[in-house]
């Protein structure tokens, strides 16, 4: 449990922070243990509630890197950071970091404690910024490296989410129009008994059908979505794959996996981190299934012996990426041809993002201006018909 306290120092000075403990007495005797007088002690009911965001994490790291550039004692510059931190979750994990610390453990030791929240790499990191006194500077490429990946998924997400946004908003105005307006136009229509054209009997028997069977068709879209998400769970790489086919998405989903990939590898390495630990590590940041075992294959080749470049062609990949992977293993600077080819998948992914964005609008616009011109059309048609009956 997690217990907010307002205290007294041995000075005679007000602080304020967060202990963990089973209950309150072990709170209470935590805080004693550090000479401090307790004015208010109470349990943070809502901590599980508010984990870390990205941004938070990438500002508390960039800000860390600059303390410790400064020279700044890690403790003292984790006391800095504590004061303009409002997140529980990461305020607490500083809080155990710097009295781990204070116990004698290795920073990487205590970062690694918290890895649900600042992941697995940093750990690996910290431990060489430790043994090359380049911490600070460490620390600042993979808070870069974070933001780099943070834009990088807010474009993706921005790509999708305004072709999804419409295409739910499209459906559920024509779901309005068919199941209510609709109908109350076809009983004019009835009542006039009027010959109708092709296109409103259309768009009549398409009304008449959801009318009829809309609770189904919400059934078997409910259903879909279900069976899709026990299919991903027991088939999901050749589901994975199957993405990666999807027309102009497909690609986004590619690039995106291989720029995440390609630029925390040679960060790695640029880091002095060791082939195997590096590209292990790598791996954990691809989401798809399909092209993260396709890189583990690449990944146990590598460590029977076979170069990069080699295992990279062996897996079918472009003859640019492997070509380019043999000149930086041919010239010692593998980690620098890594990061080329990630700013290579990154340029492409920003292109794709780009075309994406500027095809979709005007495509569902077209699209949706097609359905609704049609509804108009079987609408006034018969409308027009009836009104010169009656001249």
């Amino acid at each position: 449990m997690i217990f907010f306290y307002k205290a007294l120092t041995p000075k005679e000075e007000e602080k304020v922070g967060y202990v963990f403990a089973n209950n309150e007495d072990e709170a209470l005797i935590k805080l004693a243990e550090s000479n401090l007088s307790i004015l208010e002690i109470k349990k943070e009911r809502d901590f599980f509630s508010s984990k870390p965001s990205q941004n938070e994490l990438i500002l508390f790291l960039k800000n860390l890197a600059l303390l410790l550039k400064l020279k700044i004692d890690i403790k003292q510059a984790l006391e800095i950071l504590k004061e303009s931190i409002t997140n529980k979750k990461l305020l607490f994990a500083i809080e155990e970091i710097k009295e781990d610390l204070t116990s004698g453990k290795k920073l990487s030791e205590c970062f690694k404690k918290h890895e649900k929240i600042f992941g697995k790499e940093l750990p690996i990191l910290i431990e060489i910024g430790e043994e090359t006194s380049l911490l600070g500077e460490i620390l600042e490429s993979y808070a870069k490296l974070l933001e780099e990946n943070q834009k990088i998924a807010s474009k993706v997400k921005s790509a999708l989410a305004y072709p999804l946004f419409t295409l739910i908003s499209a459906l559920g105005i024509l779901y309005i129009l068919m199941t209510y307006v609709v109908p109350q136009i076809t009983k004019i229509f009835k009542s006039a008994k009027a010959s109708l054209p092709l296109p409103t009997k259309i768009l009549l028997s398409f009304s008449s059908f959801l009318t009829s069977h809309g609770k189904l068709l919400a059934l078997l879209f409910v259903i879909a979505i279900v069976f899709i998400y026990i299919l991903k769970r027991k088939k999901r790489e050749k589901l994975d794959k199957l993405f990666l086919k999807i027309p102009l998405f497909g690609s986004l989903i590619f690039y995106s996996e291989n720029y995440k990939f390609f630029s925390y590898l040679a960060l790695m390495l640029s880091c002095k981190i060791n082939f195997k630990t590096a590209i292990s590590q790598a791996l954990e940041l691809c989401k798809n299934v399909y092209i993260k075992n396709k890189l583990e294959r690449v990944r146990e080749k590598v460590l029977k012996g076979v170069s990069f470049s080699k295992a990279l062609k062996e897996e079918g990949f472009e003859k640019l990426i492997y070509s380019l992977v043999k000149v930086g293993e041919e010239s010692a600077s593998l980690d620098k041809t890594l990061n080329s080819l990630a700013n290579y998948y990154k340029t492409k992914l920003e292109e794709k993002i780009d075309f994406l964005l500027k095809i979709l609008e005007p495509a569902i616009t077209l699209i949706l201006g097609l359905i609704v011109g049609f509804i108009v059309v079987s609408i006034m048609l018969p409308l027009l018909e009836m009104s010169s009956l009656i001249k």
